[in-house]
């Protein structure tokens, strides 16, 4: 096994197995350890308490040289998630560092969801969290009981 697929596999089963984040499902999609399904659980008493977020985790070749792409599958009213693609802007992930987790950048978005940060994006979600927080984050919640509540 290559360097490369033996530390995407220990990513795998980190994530997986993970202390920190409640990962309700982790496997390989289609067999291909480039692109995962991750569906984790969203935090207790938060706006996405219930909720089971699935996310697509993509791996380019040159990974762990590369930063990984996260994408959101469940429907998402976020600044930090484009609405369209489900692609995850995370200023962690813009600043790379081959030695980071992709654990690490669970974490750090799961920070960024109950802590949004109007950076790259955002649109109607940004512009909704900077004029009313609180009919932003009822809009969150709308979005979590709406699409959130499918089994894995």
């Amino acid at each position: 096994m290559s360097n490369r697929n033996e530390r995407i596999m220990e990513e795998f089963n980190k994530l997986k197995n993970s202390k920190c984040i409640t990962i309700a499902k982790c496997e390989f999609m289609n067999g291909d350890i480039n692109n995962w399904l991750v569906a984790f659980e969203g935090s207790p008493c938060s706006k996405y308490e219930d909720g089971i977020f699935k996310v697509k985790v993509h791996l380019p070749s040159n990974f762990p040289n590369e930063r990984p792409y996260l994408y959101f599958i469940t429907k998402m009213f976020h600044p930090n998630i484009n609405p369209e693609s489900g692609l995850v802007s995370l200023n962690l992930m813009y600043e790379w560092i081959p030695t980071r987790t992709i654990e690490q950048v669970f974490f750090g978005f799961l920070e960024v969801m109950e802590n949004p940060k109007v950076g790259r994006g955002g649109g109607e979600a940004a512009k909704l969290l900077a004029e009313d927080k609180a009919k932003f984050w009822d809009k969150v919640r709308n979005y979590t009981l709406q699409f959130a509540m499918e089994d894995v």
